[in-house]
Formats: structure tokens, sequence, C-alpha cells
């Protein structure tokens, strides 16, 4: 993970130092990839979103699919070397006129993200963590999870039959993950605070 800048105290009034997301909120927020959810964030003078109005970043409130790629298309540039060579035509149902039309279009045609087969995007609908780790695999340019040793998995609610099967094996590989005692976590709603840790991780 990209280094935390260093700390100089609470950046957010909602977001302790001890809080154990600080570090991942803290750097978001300083690479221009702070929360662009409300109607009239802040813009820093390059361009890049700053801390939304109310000053608030809501670490436990669940997180859309439209806001987690709006999240991403503010950091692309950190991630992606050049624009991929071959950009599909992806075109979505339930987005026009959506504050997030601009972003979704912009990942669809990248790769990052698809949608439902009813040609749908669900821009507001809550994004489970089996959506997060399946969009983020795709924004990091990970490798084909088939390819992987099975016995890598260690998550007893995800079984080969699930959709997202590969894509979880893939991301527990080279990489630290919190085990959550419970079943079917995958597919439960993300945080704000588990997209900043899971993308600074």
């Amino acid at each position: 993970a990209p280094p935390f800048a260093e700390s100089i105290g609470p950046i957010v009034p909602d977001v302790s130092l001890d809080r154990w997301s600080y570090g991942a909120i803290e750097s978001c927020i300083r690479n221009g990839m702070a929360q662009p959810l409300f109607e009239a964030p802040i813009y820093n003078e390059d361009g890049s979103m700053s801390v939304p109005l109310d000053q608030n970043i809501y670490p436990t409130k669940p997180i859309t699919r439209g806001e987690l790629v709006a999240i991403l298309y503010a950091g692309k540039d950190k991630f992606f070397v050049e624009a991929p060579e071959h950009i599909r035509n992806m075109k979505f149902n339930d987005i026009s006129g959506h504050r997030f039309e601009k972003e979704i279009i912009d990942m669809a045609n990248r790769g990052v993200i698809n949608g439902y087969p009813d040609n749908t995007f669900r821009p507001d609908k809550e994004i489970t963590r089996a959506e997060f780790v399946v969009i983020m695999n795709a924004f990091l340019g990970r490798c084909d999870a088939k390819k992987i040793n099975e016995k890598i998995n260690v998550f007893k609610d995800v079984y080969e039959k699930d959709w997202y099967y590969y894509d979880i094996i893939e991301a527990a590989v080279n990489h630290s993950y919190r085990e959550i005692d419970a079943t079917n976590v995958w597919i439960k709603p993300l945080t704000e605070e588990e997209v900043r840790q899971y993308i600074w991780w």
C-alpha cells in the first residue's frame, strides 16, 4: 500500500485518530480520493475533490455502486499507467442524468465495471463485498484467479459455485485480510471506511 501521509491530527470530525481506518481515510483525502458523495463537494485548485462541505466522511455508512465508482474515478490516474488500448462502448439504461454518469461511463469503458443482465448498472444500490472485490481486481489489473491454487481459500462462506469465487480467491493472494466470524459476509453491504482501507491496503 502507498505510505500514509504523516498525521497532523484528525482530518475530518467523525474519524478519530485511533479509528482502525483512520490512516486509509486520511491517505484517500490527501491523494484527492475523498468522499465524492455529497451535492456540493469542495474541489482543490488542481481539480481533485476534497472534504465535503459538512466536513464528515460517515465511515460506517454503506456505500453505493455509483459512489465507489466515483471514488475510483478520482484516483484512476494514480493506478492506470495509460488509457486502455481498446475502449468499450458500454451503455446502461439507468444512469442518464445521474450525478456520477460520467464516472460510470468512463470506468465501464475501461473495463473496470459491468452492469446487470438487464443492461442496468444500479448506481444507487449498496455495493456488496463480493461486488467490491470483483471491481477492485479489474481496477488494479489483477490476474486470472483460476490459475491460483484454490487451497488459498481461507473463507468459510465462499464456495466454488459462487459467481465471485475466483475473484475472492485472487484477492486473498499476497494480500492481508480481516477475518470476520460470520457467514455470507461477502454479500453484505460495504461501508465507507472499509472501502478506504481496502483501496490503500
